[in-house]
């Protein structure tokens, strides 16, 4: 990692520390109530009875998920359960805790589903901010947060966000240059896979095996994503896709990965729902 590098990320670290409480940041394996609710205890300081209700929740929580299989059927299909639990443990919260909750991300404890450090960071790795704009664009991300929050928790995904999501994006846009700019309207959500994205998809609608397999290909649909970076040198994904094709259909399991300083691409595995390999 080099000196530039370096000081934007601990820049923005700072940021986010000065903006909002944080919790720990440690990841418990699974979903262990008595590491959930500690780290929300760590957030919003929960009395006896919150605690022992948050402690509830969670358990039921998870005991809803268990009816569906871990990996992508969990991640999607228990996506209710998941927000439901989200609302119930608001609720148990006094106006002062809620407020700290609404604006703390979901991965250290809260109910944002903006992250503004991630978002900083997704951008910074799209279009290459200056020190001065990582901070910039820090706060404005901060302040859409903050913006959210300030709706009704029914309707922070809904119509009455886009107007924070637009402002959000037109002030994100205004403190780029215009090679940046080019860069960002190519791809305004920042998404660091979006190219391998549209490779695999155009792999997947042009594979005879595919086809033969399926019938002719009449969609494709992303279910579930991850990347993760194993150095500067070197990032590792995989994408759950759903497949659809005349006669059947089917999830595909593609692991790929990718050099940045080369820009090279390579799928490394497809699986389908049987664990067998297929060739794209």
């Amino acid at each position: 990692m080099n000196l530039t590098s370096f000081r934007k990320i601990a820049g923005l670290c700072l940021f986010v520390a000065a903006s909002v409480p944080l919790a720990n940041l440690s990841h418990a394996q699974g979903m262990n109530p008595n590491f959930v609710v500690d780290r929300l205890d760590s957030l919003v300081h929960l009395n006896s009875a919150q605690r022992a209700a948050a402690i509830d929740i969670v358990t039921r929580e998870n005991s809803a998920l268990q009816a569906f299989a871990p990996g992508q059927e969990r991640a999607i299909k228990g996506m209710p359960i998941r927000q439901a639990a989200r609302a119930q443990i608001r609720a148990i919260l006094t106006p002062d805790q809620q407020k700290i909750y609404d604006i703390t991300p979901q991965s250290e404890g809260g109910g944002a589903t903006v992250n503004a450090a991630n978002r900083t960071s997704d951008l910074d790795r799209s279009v290459t901010l200056t020190d001065a704009q990582v901070m910039q664009v820090a706060a404005i991300y901060q302040k859409q947060v903050e913006a959210l929050a300030a709706l009704p928790p029914q309707d922070r995904m809904g119509p009455a966000s886009i107007p924070i999501v637009q402002a959000t994006k037109a002030a994100v846009r205004a403190v780029l240059t215009p090679e940046q700019q080019a860069k960002f309207d190519a791809n305004p959500n920042s998404q660091p896979d979006m190219e391998e994205k549209a490779y695999v998809v155009s792999a997947i609608r042009s594979s005879s095996a595919l086809a033969a397999r399926l019938g002719a290909i009449t969609r494709v649909r992303l279910s579930e994503s991850s990347i993760s970076s194993v150095n500067d040198q070197l990032l590792n994904g995989e994408y759950h896709y759903r497949v659809t094709g005349a006669t059947g259909s089917e999830t595909l399991t593609i692991q790929w990965k990718r050099t940045p300083s080369t820009g090279t691409f390579v799928i490394v595995k497809v699986a389908g729902e049987d664990g067998l390999p297929i060739q794209l």
